[in-house]
């Protein structure tokens, strides 16, 4: 008999975690979650078929897989062919669209407005792989909604049995924040492009919720295209008009345009080696060189498909436990480098997360952290879980300052803009995606050695292992002085057209 081998898949966003873990808590079933880089997975997408074989074929039990990216550049089909020694089972599961582009879009995938048919297509072409598929091989698919999947224990329970696995359903409420949320002629937009083949999915799907389930159902969702009369709770703080009017009429300018640039990263000019990165060059003026630790971050299209640090929170033990993964540049005394004298900036895009399992009581991250050779003074760039907030920390020997942006201003797990300056005000700035505070800083608190050698770090910090970063980060750029509000409105401006923010 050809050993069992179940794949969840559809449209990120869709209810596949959810239903993954449901499945997984079958104890005779060997699952394995998608991975940035693991035995069978690579960048989140399945190793060759002679790498994953003899791990599938040593699992006890049926496999479960969760490839759910191939279908970006790949058709089941494909799958089916690259996996005929199996008894392959492929559970596809969708959702309301509006729903899923919405949270796309909150996490940094697509246009924050959702003007016109952004995603809407992509979600279209994905789907009817699925119903390609099923007309084929009708035996091999089952397509199931994840709102049937909440509103009818059933729905799941039948999925089990046809699939032979013992599941506890572990679904959350849809809380339908893009049809609460989202601008209904945006609504409508997409609801255009995605409407028919939402309709052949709902036809087409495996298993249906009893009468009573399915008009709860159409009820809520009715209930959730109504425009809502009270403020949602889950608002973004919304920056303000004189920023937003500042950044829409300067031009774009890279940090490279700009006087005082002292160090600039930009991992779209990167070489990764399959995906990794081993050795890195900033493009600032210095142009400083790292060679990465053992566990180096990836190098990947993260966002709209510009290439981005990426530390995954599958690697938060062997990070703890061994090198920390860290990007080092050290700025010798022999140039012109002067960081923290009298003012300096610096400007960031970065997206933090937390390894939930692995770390329960880690509160932030370290995206970059700055020293001196005799330690006399340090600077650090975190997010904090507690605020919801990115914060910088000044130290020198005497004295120690820590100033947060506005608590809310950057959520866990979404891209923000952290712009941060002292200046010869005596006065720290930060702000996140233009929301901004500040504190007053004792002027000598700047008062470094300027012949003292500098080490940058990115990913965290040697000395605070408690807070290795994870997420993402695109930019980091970091200026011998303040810059100015045209200048900060060009440089956001540059990162908004570069990133489609």
């Amino acid at each position: 008999m050809k050993k069992k081998v179940i794949m969840v898949t559809g449209v990120q966003r869709s209810g596949t975690t959810a239903l993954f873990r449901s499945l997984a808590r079958d104890p005779a079933v060997t699952a394995f979650h998608e991975n940035a880089d693991d035995a069978v997975y690579y960048l989140y997408r399945l190793r060759p078929m002679r790498e994953v074989a003899p791990i599938l074929n040593a699992a006890p039990g049926a496999v479960l897989l969760k490839p759910i990216n191939e279908t970006f550049d790949r058709s089941l089909e494909d799958l089916r062919a690259e996996y005929a020694s199996y008894a392959l089972q492929l559970v596809w599961i969708y959702r309301d669209p509006v729903n899923v582009l919405t949270s796309m879009s909150r996490k940094g995938w697509l246009p924050t407005d959702l003007a016109g048919e952004s995603g809407a297509g992509s979600w279209v072409a994905r789907n009817r792989l699925a119903l390609q598929f099923q007309k084929n091989h009708p035996t091999m698919i089952a397509v199931v909604r994840y709102e049937d999947l909440i509103a009818d224990p059933n729905v799941f329970r039948s999925l089990c049995e046809s699939l032979g696995v013992k599941g506890t359903p572990v679904f959350r409420q849809d809380r339908g924040t893009g049809r609460r949320d989202l601008p209904l002629a945006n609504q409508r937009s997409i609801d255009a492009v995605t409407r028919t083949t939402l309709t052949a999915l709902d036809v087409a799907r495996t298993f249906r919720p009893g009468p009573l389930c399915r008009l709860k159902s159409a009820a809520a969702a009715g209930l959730a295209r109504l425009p809502s009369k009270r403020r949602p709770s889950t608002v973004a703080l919304a920056p303000p008009e004189v920023w937003t009017e500042g950044v829409a009429g300067a031009e774009p300018m890279a940090p490279s345009q700009l006087n005082d640039l002292l160090f600039w990263l930009d991992p779209e000019r990167l070489n990764p080696i399959e995906g990794r990165i081993r050795e890195i060059e900033e493009n600032g003026p210095f142009q400083f060189r790292a060679l990465a630790d053992s566990q180096p971050p990836f190098c990947i299209p993260f966002l709209h498909g510009r290439r981005a640090l990426f530390f995954p929170t599958s690697k938060a033990s062997e990070r703890l436990n061994g090198d920390r993964g860290l990007l080092r540049f050290v700025a010798s005394t022999k140039g012109p480098f002067r960081l923290i004298v009298k003012s300096f900036s610096g400007l960031a895009l970065i997206k933090p997360h937390i390894p939930v399992k692995t770390h329960h009581d880690q509160q932030r991250v370290v995206a970059l952290h700055l020293r001196s050779q005799n330690e006399r003074v340090a600077f650090s760039l975190e997010w904090d879980r507690a605020l919801a907030a990115s914060r910088v920390l000044l130290r020198t020997q005497d004295e120690c300052g820590s100033f947060a942006s506005v608590p809310g201003s950057h959520p866990h797990q979404q891209w923000r803009m952290i712009y941060f300056q002292f200046g010869s005000d005596a006065h720290f700035v930060i702000s996140a995606n233009g929301i901004a505070s500040a504190a007053p800083v004792t002027p000598s608190a700047i008062s470094s050695d300027l012949e003292s050698e500098w080490t940058i770090e990115l990913g965290g910090s040697e000395n605070d292992p408690t807070a290795l970063f994870y997420g993402a980060i695109a930019e980091i750029a970091l200026f011998a002085r303040a810059l100015t509000a045209s200048e900060q409105f060009a440089l956001t401006k540059y990162l908004k057209e570069k990133y489609r923010l």
